[in-house]
């Protein structure tokens, strides 16, 4: 189940960086590529302590 969410995030994450190569930057993009970084940090903080 982790592993399905991180990769989630993982896309997520990527999505901000690769709209602005295809050339539509966006507000909603970088909002939507900082919740994913958001969720990697967590998972991997949640993964650390358990």
């Amino acid at each position: 189940m982790n592993g399905i969410i991180f990769i989630i995030c993982l896309a997520m994450a990527l999505v901000g960086p690769v709209t602005r190569v295809l050339g539509y930057p966006s507000i909603y993009f970088y909002v939507i590529s900082l919740v994913g970084i958001v969720g990697i940090v967590y998972i991997e903080n949640s993964r650390r302590r358990s």
